[in-house]
């Protein structure tokens, strides 16, 4: 698809690097994050420079860091973020939080 000046991209920002490659793990969590919902939500991740590579996520709205950990079991920790989100949402909503 070519570019548009009218449209820019949803990506998110990536600090922190420790390594001079991406590694796979990190490369692996930003294709994932291309996601409708997690677009919308996530706007920069950040890694660890420990062995086991462990990461942030920083939200749009608000600010908040999710402690995302590793990309092991992303798909159940989406849905405990998407979870949270819809919760969090319909409380503020109905005049909770």
């Amino acid at each position: 698809m070519p570019l548009s000046g009218n449209y820019s991209s949803r990506v998110p920002i990536i600090s922190d690097l420790y390594e001079k490659e991406v590694n796979a793990d990190l490369t692996q969590l930003a294709r994932k994050i291309n996601d409708p919902f997690l677009q919308k939500q996530i706007i920069a991740l950040k890694q660890d420079g420990g062995v086991v590579k462990q990461f942030e996520l920083f939200t749009r709205v608000g600010n908040q860091t999710i402690e995302f950990g590793t990309i092991q079991n992303f798909d159940e920790k989406k849905k405990k973020l998407k979870a949270f989100y819809q919760n969090a949402l319909n409380s503020n909503t109905s005049g909770g939080i």
